[in-house]
């Protein structure tokens, strides 16, 4: 997707778009399960709930601004936007000092400390 802006013809920008399309459900399975490998199986559906929530709750909102934008500035200059937040998230996932997740309820691996008092780190 961060490419997309320099797609000059509209066949690279359907080929960048079918590439963004064939990605995104390998990242898909890819969080939901490492979410589902984290929370308790009694809150899984109270997470994945919320989850949803945000995500596709905020798909017709993105999409209004998407379209001011694009309607604003043009298509190039709103995709460069876009690329450039997308960076930005990246870099700080990226540099994020705190990459490992705690486990709390039920170990699904063996560990003997209890939750909330030096659980084992998954490292990410």
């Amino acid at each position: 997707m961060p490419l997309l802006p320099l797609a000059w013809t509209p066949t690279a920008m359907i080929a960048g778009w079918v590439l963004v399309t064939l990605v995104s459900p390998v990242y898909d399975v890819t969080q939901l399960s490492y979410r589902l490998s984290l929370v308790s199986d009694e809150l899984q559906g109270r997470v994945n709930s919320t989850f949803r929530f945000i995500a596709w709750g905020l798909r017709p909102v993105a999409i209004g601004i998407g379209g001011v934008a694009v309607a604003a500035l043009g298509p190039r200059p709103t995709l460069w936007i876009i690329a450039c937040g997308m960076a930005v998230l990246a870099a700080g996932t990226a540099l994020a000092t705190s990459r490992t997740a705690k486990q709390c309820g039920p170990q699904r691996w063996p560990s003997p400390a209890t939750c909330g008092s030096g659980t084992a780190a998954i490292p990410v």
